[in-house]
């Protein structure tokens, strides 16, 4: 899985997470100047560097990580722990199950799941409310 964040020129606090199969599919999309912010759906947006990977080193713990990236880290976890507690994960079907919820045809209640760039696109285009939730890192060993 090729990853890539996005940041959305229009509002700069709308930052996703965008996967690609692999890199050619990427440039490919990137070309053709098909790439939106996963929130609000504008093309303008700005591809980001990749991000840094945090190693935890031999003693497989965060002591190297700077106090702020930790507390980032330990914010992310949390809001995940939350999610996972209070919501339901529908999976791939995410798109299908938030525009119901939005219709009215589903009782209304907290969910996460997976959504693909068309997806969000589409839902993003039809007003549909939802947020995108980075996953959190898998640090090294």
């Amino acid at each position: 899985m090729y990853k890539r964040t996005i940041q959305c020129l229009e509002h700069p606090n709308h930052v996703v997470e965008a996967q690609f199969p692999n890199a050619a599919a990427f440039e490919k999309v990137r070309e053709l100047k098909e790439i939106a912010c996963g929130i609000c759906g504008s093309t303008k947006v700005d591809v980001l560097p990749p991000s840094t990977r945090v190693n935890r080193g031999s003693e497989g713990n965060l002591k190297q990580v700077p106090k702020q990236l930790r507390s980032q880290l330990q914010q992310l976890r949390e809001f995940w722990q939350a999610l996972k507690a209070n919501g339901e994960d529908v999976g791939d079907r995410f798109a299908k199950v938030a525009r119901a919820i939005d219709e009215g045809k589903e009782e209304p209640r907290t969910i996460f799941g997976d959504a693909n760039p068309q997806e969000v696109r589409e839902l993003a285009r039809d007003g549909v409310g939802f947020g995108i939730v980075p996953p959190l890192p898998k640090l090294d060993s």
